[in-house]
C-alpha cells in the first residue's frame, strides 16, 4: 500500500498543474491506472480532495469533448490570392498535384487543401477539376475539353483555356 503522503501530494501534483492523468503519468513514471488506483484510494483518505479530482477529471474530458480533436489549431499562411497564383500556374502549365509540389515546393495535399479551401471561383475549380481528369486519362488539357467538351467542362471554362 502506498503512503497517504504519497497520494496527498500526487493528488496535489494533479490539481495545481494543468495536467491530464495521461500527461501526469509520464511526468511521474508510473501507469495511467497506477494513477486511478491512488486517486480511488483517495476516497477513504481525504474525501475533499477526491472530489476535487473527480472535479477536474470531469472537466478534462469535457475540455478534451468540446475541443473534439482540435487541440492544435492550423491557420493556413496561403491566401486566396495565392490559391489563384498556383491554380493559374498549374493550369497553364497542365501539372499534375506531384508536379506542383515539385514546382512549388509545397506537398501536394497541402496544394489541394489550399485550392479546395481559398478558391470560390468556379472558374479555376472547374478548371483544375479538368486538369486532374486529363492527368487521369494521359491527355493535355485541349484534348481533354475537346473530348468531354459536353460532359464535365462548361463552355466558358473552355473560352478561358484556348
Amino acid at each position: 500500500m502506498i503512503d497517504k503522503d504519497t497520494l496527498i501530494r500526487e493528488a496535489n501534483y494533479y490539481l495545481e498543474n494543468d495536467v491530464t492523468l495521461q500527461q501526469m503519468s509520464v511526468d511521474l513514471g508510473v501507469s495511467k491506472k497506477t494513477l486511478q488506483n491512488h486517486f480511488k484510494a483517495l476516497q477513504n483518505i481525504n474525501p475533499n480532495l477526491f472530489e476535487k479530482i473527480q472535479k477536474k477529471k470531469e472537466e478534462n474530458i469535457n475540455k478534451g469533448r468540446s475541443e473534439g480533436g482540435k487541440n492544435i489549431s492550423r491557420v493556413s499562411k496561403y491566401t486566396e490570392h495565392d490559391a489563384l497564383k498556383i491554380a493559374k500556374i498549374m493550369v497553364e502549365k497542365e501539372m499534375t498535384y506531384r508536379q506542383a509540389e515539385e514546382y512549388f515546393g509545397i506537398p501536394k495535399s497541402t496544394i489541394f487543401e489550399i485550392l479546395t479551401s481559398k478558391l470560390n471561383s468556379q472558374e479555376y475549380g472547374s478548371l483544375l477539376s479538368a486538369l486532374s481528369s486529363a492527368n487521369k486519362e494521359g491527355l493535355s488539357i485541349q484534348e481533354f475539353i475537346s473530348k468531354h467538351s459536353t460532359e464535365h467542362v462548361n463552355s466558358d471554362i473552355i473560352g478561358k483555356i484556348k
